[in-house]
């Protein structure tokens, strides 16, 4: 079974969420504080994000940002969701 990755990356500017659209129709949804950069960032900064890697990585090459999506999935962050977009439930991963 092969790892989701990343197809489409947005930044909800109105909730400040960092958003990334999952090959297995999930999504991961993290707040922009748990990325220094990306909150620092202008709006027009962060809608300049490029895919690399297959979907494995994110860069955001104005701000010199760089997001692992498999470290992502492994739980470096804690707000998660996985399962759709029917389920948009923080999950806490220990």
């Amino acid at each position: 079974m092969h790892r989701p990755v990343a197809i489409a990356v947005e930044i909800d500017e109105s909730t400040q969420q960092l958003c990334i659209h999952l090959s297995n129709h999930g999504e991961l949804r993290f707040p922009l504080h748990r990325f220094p950069r990306l909150a620092a960032a202008s709006a027009t900064q962060r809608q300049n994000c490029q895919i690399w890697g297959g979907g494995q990585f994110l860069q955001w090459p104005e701000i010199d940002e760089d997001i692992s999506v498999p470290q992502l999935l492994c739980g470096v962050c804690s707000w998660v969701a996985l399962d759709g977009p029917a389920h948009h439930q923080p999950m806490h991963l220990s």
